[in-house]
């Protein structure tokens, strides 16, 4: 279903999702996560991810919904980049619509994601100023 592994030299988390899932799955690999996330030393600045999901099935609404509710509070968590790999064009574009974020890429190729996340161009999220609306 998915795996996740944490890069110290690279300050990468990179996880590879797999197959159908549904939203207890997505609750687990929520709690994984973030006991990895939880370990990385923040005085070093941000970490990235690379979410490979080329390989993870169009899923059912109760499961979009948790993925949804999950990425919420991810992006409350995390300060680097995303970049999250798909396996066609099409699931580029649904994955672009629902997740519209400056720090949230979305790739058919996983050189382009990679190359983006090692660029030296990134303001982390914590640095960025905030205005009342």
């Amino acid at each position: 279903m998915y795996s996740i592994a944490y890069d110290e030299q690279r300050r990468q988390v990179t996880a590879t999702l797999r197959g159908f899932w549904n939203p207890d799955t997505v609750a687990r690999y929520a709690a994984d996560l973030f006991a990895v996330i939880g370990r990385i030393d923040r005085s070093r600045g941000p970490f990235h991810m690379l979410a490979r999901s080329a390989e993870l099935a169009i899923q059912s609404p109760e499961t979009v919904k948790a993925f949804n509710e999950f990425m919420a509070e991810f992006e409350q968590r995390s300060t680097g980049r995303v970049a999250i790999t798909v396996g066609t064009m099409l699931n580029k574009i649904q994955a672009s619509r629902a997740l519209a974020n400056h720090r949230i890429r979305i790739f058919v190729d996983e050189d382009e994601a990679l190359a983006w996340l090692s660029e030296e161009t990134f303001v982390p999220a914590s640095s960025v100023e905030r205005r009342p609306a």
